[in-house]
């Protein structure tokens, strides 16, 4: 007699909201635990085995839809950030700590596979270094001998002199002694 009543079990409105509550809370669960529907179906075959039987696609709905809700309150209540997961050093960083330089990797002949290195000189010398070589390669005047000529220009009309007279005491190496006598000469 227990048998037939077994078959007939209809799920009514207090046994739902009462197997909702319980899927609910293995969804929960499931979330904290990494597990997912076949180990929850599973354990309500052995607890409930009349429901999880005869019920099975609104059991699973319905964990589906608390799972979903319980993994969304989970990401608003842990702050989670991608710094969070980089938890090995920086290629910088294991550049410092082991010493590879350019030159080092050069040698190894492994400066063309995108390594991160570090040099003993800043970034910015490399770049003034690197756009004179190219200067020269175009045949162009140098930054500094530019800057220079600018410089011997400027102090030629104060020392009212010739340009060339600058050029020419200053490959001799006595351009200071030069200008310290002509500013003498002209009360400067």
């Amino acid at each position: 007699m227990l048998e037939q009543q077994d078959q007939i079990f209809e799920l009514n409105e207090r046994v739902r909201r009462t197997v909702d509550f319980v899927l609910d809370l293995s969804a929960n669960l499931s979330v904290l635990s990494e597990s997912g529907w076949p180990e929850t179906h599973l354990w309500l075959e052995r607890a409930l085995p009349i429901i999880a039987h005869d019920h099975v696609d609104w059991l699973e709905s319905r964990f589906k839809t608390h799972l979903r809700a319980a993994e969304a309150t989970l990401a608003r209540q842990v702050p989670i950030r991608l710094s969070d997961y980089r938890t090995a050093a920086s290629p910088r960083d294991m550049a410092h700590s082991i010493g590879i330089t350019t030159h080092v990797l050069r040698v190894a002949k492994a400066n063309k596979c995108g390594l991160t290195s570090i040099d003993p000189e800043p970034k910015k010398e490399r770049d003034r270094r690197n756009a004179e070589k190219a200067r020269r390669d175009r045949g162009q005047k140098l930054r500094t001998e530019c800057t220079k000529d600018a410089e011997f220009r400027e102090l030629a009309q104060d020392l009212d002199c010739h340009v060339s007279t600058l050029y020419r005491h200053d490959k001799a190496g006595n351009l200071d002694a030069y200008v310290t006598k002509r500013r003498a000469k002209l009360g400067l």
